[in-house]
């Protein structure tokens, strides 16, 4: 008898899924909603985390009517989801007119294959999520700026063909090699700071750099850099670097940040007319005297480090700001003016 009953119980069961076309639908894999209304139509059937994220495009849509909102989000080009706590990405993969689309601090998105039909993008901010697996982006062909920023990165490989990337940011992962971007020749803006880099050789073929940050990474050798001559911006930060030489063929480079490094020789920046900005604080230098010729310098920090004689700066007539907190300079005058300027 009680078998029967089971028996009964799982028939009503398997007629009422039957029957019942939402149910049937919430069965089924959630990838065969072809249009941002099926996942409207569908929103109290879906995982939580998938209904949450339709409830914010209806939310961005501005109407709860789910043709009327699918509409105004296949007019948008461009879409901005920073900080919505979104985890499921499924439903934005009906978005393709999309060009421009920031994820920015959601921290909790790991999967991105709902975003490898977006074909159309251009310009994709991943950063501050839970990223380590970026083969969906592999065909996003369009993409020119790139942000994964502060992820769980480790393999750069699904980057490698996507060759019109002018933009990269790729700070704060757990990168190691950089192999795969040796044929992104198009790479203008490239940020690794924050990583673990043995080999830094991959980037001495992207000659269109303009500016390149590497801070935090346990850097030493620059000889990468010494073909890189249309770098205008370097942030070498926080690293061992005691050796500057391959930097003196750099000529273009107007900003350059060295600070907290092991440099005590600074005489490869003589060469380097265009400075405008540079930040050598925290580091082992005594003699300023090879930065007596960089004559269009404003602003310059030389905070730290073992300064006795400031004298040969008296010679940079440009300067609007000069840090020299905690050197052990005997004559505490300014040797620019207005006095102003310094900051002792």
């Amino acid at each position: 008898m009680k078998k029967a009953f089971t028996v009964g119980l799982l028939s009503m069961f398997a007629m009422a899924m039957g029957s019942d076309p939402v149910a049937a639908q919430s069965a089924s894999d959630s990838e065969s909603f072809e249009t941002f209304a099926e996942w409207c139509l569908n929103q109290s059937s879906l995982a939580s985390e998938a209904a949450y994220t339709v409830e914010v495009l209806l939310e961005v849509a501005g109407t709860q009517e789910c043709d009327q909102a699918e509409a105004t989000l296949m007019s948008l080009t461009e879409l901005d989801l920073e900080l919505r706590q979104l985890s499921d990405l499924s439903p934005l993969s009906t978005l393709t007119n999309l060009t421009q689309l920031s994820l920015l601090r959601n921290r909790r998105i790991s999967d991105l294959s709902p975003l490898a039909n977006l074909t159309n993008l251009t310009n994709l901010n991943l950063g501050i999520n839970e990223i380590s697996d970026l083969s969906p982006l592999a065909n996003l062909n369009n993409l020119t700026e790139l942000s994964l920023w502060r992820n769980r990165i480790s393999d750069l490989s699904s980057l490698a063909n996507l060759t019109n990337l002018v933009n990269l940011n790729l700070g704060s992962n757990e990168i190691s090699d950089l192999s795969p971007l040796t044929n992104l020749s198009n790479l203008t803006e490239l940020h690794l700071s924050i990583n673990e880099i043995p080999d830094l050789s991959p980037l001495a073929s992207l000659s269109n750099l303009t500016e390149l940050s590497i801070g935090f990474s346990e850097i030493s050798d620059l000889s990468f850099l010494a073909n890189l001559s249309n770098l205008n911006l370097l942030d070498l930060r926080s690293n061992q670097i005691s050796d500057l030489s391959p930097l003196s063929n750099l000529s273009n480079l107007t900003s350059l940040v060295l600070e907290t490094n092991r440099i005590a020789d600074i005489s490869p920046l003589s060469n380097l007319p265009n400075l405008i900005t540079l930040d050598l604080s925290e580091n082992l230098i005594m003699d300023v005297e090879p930065l007596k010729e960089s004559l269009n310098l404003s602003f310059l920090r030389l905070d730290n480090n073992g300064i006795s004689d400031v004298s040969p700066l008296a010679s940079l007539p440009n300067l609007l700001g000069l840090s020299l907190v905690g050197n052990p300079i005997g004559d505490r005058t300014c040797p620019v003016e207005p006095e102003t300027v310094c900051e002792f």
